[in-house]
């Protein structure tokens, strides 16, 4: 054992006696109330169902899903950008502007620009006005699917 050690070993054996000593405590009793204190914090040993159910429940998959601009114009290229806390995931995108049956993107992973991106072109025939992209984004792995959505305005 080192030095330092020592040192740490008999400071904290000096501190223990003080404790003691304010307390009121002899010191025959401070290995009893030293046992009890580790025995209280311990933390029980999570079952296993426990575990499991902890590996499987992730925290939110997106940092954040931003488009390059709010408003576009009819012909405009929507670059919308995920920051996911992992590689492992999949994204796509549902576009509103195409009825009745609507636009669906998939993402692709970018490494010039660092990170996951979804590009889509509006359509000339979108109508003006505010619609809401759905982006949604899939664990590979755990098959977590998070949903997301992103406000555009479409300028005349």
């Amino acid at each position: 054992m080192g030095t330092f050690a020592l040192m740490i070993g008999a400071l904290v054996l000096q501190v223990w006696g003080i404790f003691l000593q304010v307390r009121g405590i002899s010191a025959s009793e401070g290995p009893t109330i030293l046992a009890r204190a580790s025995r209280f914090a311990q933390a029980p040993e999570p079952s296993s169902v426990a575990k499991e159910r902890r590996r499987s429940i992730a925290p939110s998959l997106v940092q954040y899903v931003i488009t390059d601009s709010p408003i576009y114009a009819r012909g405009d290229t929507i670059k919308i950008k995920i920051s996911a806390a992992s590689r492992h995931v999949t994204a796509h995108a549902i576009f509103p502007f195409v009825t009745p049956q609507h636009a669906r993107a998939d993402a692709s992973y970018n490494t010039s620009e660092g990170g996951i991106y979804i590009g889509y072109t509006i359509p000339n025939s979108a109508a003006p006005g505010l619609y809401e992209i759905e982006v949604y984004v899939k664990e590979i792995q755990s098959k977590v699917q998070e949903r997301h959505t992103v406000e555009i305005e479409i300028k005349p």
